[in-house]
């Protein structure tokens, strides 16, 4: 095997651990401002288990973490998985400021149609029926 099928080999056994942990997910995705792979905190790790008990308990999770701590990164990268995961989930992004809403379901969008996500979840494609828009999106 070639050093570039290795590469290639790793990066779709990555994608695949990524379907079934969204942690693992957060980092095959996300990316930093230079374009590098950002990798989770402690804070984030223990943030998505938080939402993993809750979900196994039947219970709403509550997240409260100070300002600059990459929590919106982090919902957005949650959010992602979860449509990836469930194409028939219905959500809502809500955000003090509409604007600062727009920025992160332009982010949710800019991750549902990169080549990264189409690895990761394949079968998952935008409604074409209906238009995304600043402020709606659909798959």
């Amino acid at each position: 095997m070639t050093t570039q099928e290795q590469g290639i080999a790793a990066y779709l056994l990555q994608a695949a651990a990524a379907r079934d942990d969204p942690v693992k997910y957060a980092e095959f995705i996300l990316r930093d401002e230079v374009g590098a792979r950002i990798t989770m905190a402690s804070l984030h790790i223990a943030i998505h288990a938080h939402i993993e008990y809750c979900r196994a308990h039947n219970l709403h999770a509550m997240i409260l973490v100070p300002y600059g701590h990459g929590k919106s990164v982090n919902a957005v990268a949650r959010l992602t998985y979860d449509i990836g995961r469930d194409q028939n989930l219905r959500a809502k992004l809500i955000c003090g400021i509409e604007d600062d809403a727009e920025k992160r379901l332009g982010m949710a969008n800019t991750i549902l149609t990169s080549s990264s996500y189409r690895t990761v979840f394949p079968n998952v494609r935008p409604n074409v029926a209906k238009k995304w828009t600043a402020g709606e999106i659909y798959i």
